[in-house]
């Protein structure tokens, strides 16, 4: 017996419904995300006062220098680690809330900070492992291309279409190999490694089901994006004619418009997200079951 897509579809919309608490992982990344500002700023408050006679005189002197390298290097690394820090936490309450609702129908604020807890590790070991993943194939195919240039332009033209294509070809095959590792790491207690090779194990057994999902997914999210667009188009349009015939009243309208716009766009654009993660979760399952 085959998959109901739509009724699956239908499941995480409901499990939304019934767990309003699912975006509060979201008001956590926010808290967060202005505590990481806040560390940004401190980071060029300190740069400032370490480079004040100079910062402000000359700031493309500091810029180029080794000290200001390497400060900026660190700075950079430090905010890396901090920003994988916040949305693997997010990610690992999510995931755990996920489950509850796709298995037991429902969860709770207390539940999202246990999960936070327990998945956190592996999921940043995760965000790690794609980073990998992602950017060491990148530094080995540009590497071939700038010393295919050095020999032949031509040559690094060649090679640069052929990396460029086996680049793509190769996050596909991530993309397909990891697209179900989130239920995964919420269900096995298994190491990293052990849950990359099973998920791409997974998906290479059932790539049918990863691509009719993953399918799906990206079809709601254009039809989405083009809605909101349809929707938005007309509201600029109608500013840029009015800031054109000099209008001011109209013009504050439409800006106040525009700006309710943006605002319900963006809750659409998390309750999908949202109700998506869930479809993923509960296609999973769906398929496990049978």
């Amino acid at each position: 017996m085959s998959l109901s897509y739509l009724n699956i579809l239908k499941k995480s919309w409901d499990g939304f419904k019934r767990n309003p608490v699912l975006i509060l992982p979201l008001f956590v990344g926010l808290a967060l995300f202005i505590g990481f500002l806040l560390v940004v700023g401190l980071e060029v408050l300190v740069f400032i006062i370490i480079f004040s006679k100079s910062v402000l005189s000359d700031p493309m002197s500091v810029l180029t220098s080794t000290k200001g390298i390497l400060l900026i290097v660190f700075f950079s690394m430090t905010d890396l680690v901090f920003v994988w820090m916040i949305s693997s936490y997010i990610k690992a309450m999510q995931i755990g809330m996920y489950l509850d609702v796709t298995k037991n129908q429902k969860t709770t604020s207390e539940a999202m900070f246990k999960y936070g807890k327990r998945f956190f590790k592996v999921y940043f070991k995760y965000q790690l492992a794609k980073f990998v993943m992602f950017i060491v194939p990148i530094l080995v195919l540009a590497s071939v291309v700038y010393l295919c240039y050095l020999a032949s332009k031509i040559l690094a033209i060649i090679i640069g279409v052929l990396a460029l294509l086996l680049l793509l070809g190769y996050i596909t095959f991530i993309g397909f190999g990891l697209f179900f590792i989130e239920p995964m790491i919420v269900t096995e207690r298994k190491g990293l490694v052990a849950l990359l090779k099973q998920s791409v194990d997974y998906s290479m057994k059932n790539l049918g089901h990863v691509i009719i999902t993953g399918g799906i997914i990206i079809i709601i999210t254009m039809c989405v994006g083009l809605i909101m667009y349809v929707i938005k188009v007309p509201v600029s349009f109608f500013i840029k004619i009015l800031e054109m015939a000099g209008s001011v009243g109209p013009i504050v309208f439409l800006y106040g418009l525009g700006f309710l716009l943006e605002i319900i766009m963006g809750i659409v654009n998390v309750v999908l997200g949202i109700v998506l993660g869930l479809f993923v979760f509960n296609a999973y399952f769906a398929k496990k079951k049978r």
